[in-house]
């Protein structure tokens, strides 16, 4: 479970240089959301069936049981929220057709439209405000996030860090 937090934790550091690049995402007009849950909605208690959780300070994070994604097994999932809203939903995808996701990236396609390639190979991108999805087929992860409050729990990590030194 620690393995998939520190993932988790590395996925909202690697994200903040792909969101400011202009023009790299697909603007959708449908509201991104990954299995009923979406940035912004309420999360002050982690769901149930939740098999980890972790509060830090304004951070509250959940790990919540695999499931599917597309007809894709996931491994694990987590959610970050910040002051009790969701800031990052991420699902750690099982990659049985090693570094594709073709039923994933199709059913995304089919709900949010056309994505954009990303700044890395295998990387898929939709936008809507200030929310993105990526699909990092390579990595076998799907991440909804507010890009703007991701990089306030970014800061909040790095300071938290910066205190164990």
């Amino acid at each position: 479970m620690m393995k998939f937090v520190l993932m988790l934790a590395s996925a909202i550091v690697l994200t903040g240089c792909v969101v400011s690049v202009p023009g790299l995402t697909s603007h959708t007009d449908v509201p991104l959301e990954l299995k009923g849950f979406r940035t912004g909605m309420p999360l002050s208690e982690c769901p149930a069936g939740a098999v980890d959780a972790t509060r830090e300070g304004r951070l509250l994070t959940c790990v919540l049981p695999g499931g599917s994604l597309g007809g894709t097994a996931v491994k694990a999932s987590a959610m970050v929220a910040l002051d009790g809203s969701i800031v990052i939903i991420r699902h750690a995808l099982e990659r049985p057709t090693g570094f594709s996701q073709p039923g994933v990236l199709r059913a995304l396609t089919e709900k949010f439209g056309p994505p954009a390639c990303g700044a890395s190979p295998s990387t898929w991108l939709w936008s809507n405000g200030n929310d993105q999805l990526q699909l990092q087929e390579i990595q076998g992860a799907v991440i909804l996030l507010d890009t703007v409050k991701s990089h306030t729990i970014q800061s909040i990590k790095v300071k938290s860090g910066a205190k164990n030194l």
